[in-house]
């Protein structure tokens, strides 16, 4: 069935009628007055990963992370959507620096792990689309230090207070006091044993 080319449109992904469409990770289409133009072939690229501090904003070097990157073509994606310069998720909003060609993930006050990957596209300045996914690698917040646990022997003892004893409970504690560092003897003579084999 013949087609005019006149009466060709696209659509993208939120149903308006476009002349160039974008699909991350697939390719470009345009209409150029004739048939459609078959998509342009995207490289993949590695992910770019981002370090930052728990909860502070992470920014991406794309110009450091792609060679030749050309900045004002850089765009966010997700399925189904539109790509641009601004996305916002449950996780956080991801923004493009027009200017710098870098991306910065803000994160939600809600987040308490890394946020999900995001795919971004561009064009190099030969003319080459490429792909690839946003990650942020977020460092573990400091916890309060760990409370010590009592050591079983003398230190357990000591803290228990089973040393203050008095009168007829002296001999007692002396044997108990005994016994706790008769039981250390062992563990240090193999400790002083390994080191004067190492030493030969």
């Amino acid at each position: 069935m013949p087609v005019s080319p006149a009466t060709l449109r696209l659509v993208d992904p939120s149903g308006v009628d476009a002349a160039t469409v974008v699909v991350p990770g697939e390719g470009t289409w345009t209409v150029d007055g004739a048939p459609v133009v078959p998509p342009t072939p995207i490289v993949t690229l590695s992910d770019v990963v981002a370090k930052a501090p728990a909860g502070a904003p992470a920014v991406f070097d794309l110009p450091a992370a792609v060679p030749n990157l050309v900045p004002e073509s850089v765009a966010l994606g997700q399925p189904n959507q539109t790509p641009a310069d601004v996305v916002t998720t449950d996780d956080g909003t991801w923004q493009i620096q027009a200017a710098t060609g870098q991306v910065t993930f803000t994160p939600s006050p809600t987040l308490v792990c890394d946020p999900a990957p995001l795919t971004f596209a561009a064009e190099r300045t030969d003319g080459t689309a490429v792909t690839g996914h946003l990650g942020d690698d977020y460092a573990a917040a400091a916890g309060p230090a760990p409370t010590p646990t009592p050591t079983a022997g003398v230190g357990a003892a000591a803290s228990s207070g089973a040393l203050a004893f008095t009168g007829s409970d002296a001999g007692v504690t002396s044997a108990a006091a005994f016994l706790g560092a008769d039981a250390l003897l062992p563990g240090l003579g193999l400790t002083i044993a390994g080191r004067r084999r190492l030493r030969r």
